[in-house]
């Protein structure tokens, strides 16, 4: 599931075109059902997101959404996907913490059992090792020809904590929190995503209604100097939207983003006629250093968007061939 977030938010933030005009629809002060959540994940964290999967559910079973996972090519990948759009009002909550050449992506979920996900894990054909005593499973997820180990703990309160670190390298490097690890994760007596305090304050700004939200800084981490405030939502519904707004702090980096935006727009009429409504349609506003994009797509002009880059795709192999 880490991966299809994943997946979803590249998607929104490379896509661009024509959205909804008005003002932005911040949610306000974090639900204490929301903070329950992020009660159950360490603190410390550069980023906090979070989510309901019910519209998820609605997209990946939808024309387009079977569209998508089949152009993985991939059964084994598709039926894991596939089966968790059978879980009912599935809610997360979840932090991002750095450290050094490390990003580790923390995550509980409600209204998820480790039974579902170890059933998920079967039908997928996936290797799977469940701990006797029904709290702890280890699943082997391969896709694209790699394989890459996600372990899920169960709480005492009955939902599910996972983590899973990236460490950049040649190559990179994946990793999920052993047993032990996660056990010393969710102790208790330790800071918790909930007393992140500057990020909840962040989160109020996002309309966290939407499928998935995200509120985090640059701040503490390698790229500091360049980015500051982060945040946003996209939601699923009929297609795909998305709501982000980012501040710049490298001196002219606003600028250059905005003269793109310009210059793209003057090419519209060059474009390729089904794109030139999503060239025309990008909304893009900014003040001072702070951009916002807003992005609405439908599932036609996902589906069109799919096709150049499955044409782009083809002309690349061609090429390397």
């Amino acid at each position: 599931m880490q991966r299809l977030i994943t997946c979803l938010a590249i998607s929104c933030a490379l896509a661009t075109a024509g959205c909804d005009k008005g003002g932005p629809k911040g949610s306000g002060d974090v639900s204490q059902g929301e903070l329950s959540l992020l009660k159950l994940v360490p603190g410390g964290n550069v980023a906090l997101f979070g989510g309901n999967y019910i519209k998820m559910q609605h997209f990946m079973s939808s024309t387009m959404g079977k569209a998508i996972t089949a152009q993985m090519k991939d059964e084994k990948a598709e039926a894991w996907m596939a089966c968790f759009t059978q879980v009912k009002d599935l809610k997360i909550g979840g932090g991002l913490m750095v450290e050094g050449s490390k990003i580790t992506m923390r995550i509980a979920f409600a209204g998820l059992k480790l039974g579902d996900v170890a059933d998920c894990a079967k039908k997928a054909g996936f290797a799977t090792t469940l701990d006797p005593d029904n709290k702890f499973v280890s699943i082997d997820i391969t896709s694209a020809g790699m394989t890459m180990t996600q372990n899920y703990l169960q709480l005492p309160s009955g939902e599910l904590y996972s983590r899973m670190t990236l460490e950049f390298g040649m190559p990179p490097r994946f990793s999920s929190g052993a047993r032990p690890e996660l056990e010393s994760d969710v102790a208790g007596g330790k800071p918790t995503a909930a007393d992140d305090s500057k990020l909840l304050a962040l989160a109020a700004k996002v309309d966290r209604s939407k499928t998935f939200w995200f509120a985090g800084s640059g701040a503490n981490t390698p790229i500091s100097s360049k980015l500051g405030e982060l945040y946003g939502a996209f939601d699923l519904d009929s297609g795909l939207s998305c709501d982000l707004t980012v501040e710049l702090l490298e001196p002219g980096t606003a600028d250059k983003i905005a003269d793109a935006i310009k210059e793209m727009k003057k090419s519209a009429d060059k474009m390729p006629a089904d794109l030139k409504d999503v060239i025309e349609g990008i909304d893009f506003s900014r003040d001072g250093n702070q951009v916002r994009f807003r992005v609405k797509l439908s599932e036609k002009q996902l589906t069109t968007l799919m096709s150049f880059g499955g044409m782009a795709g083809m002309g690349r192999k061609h090429r390397a061939d």
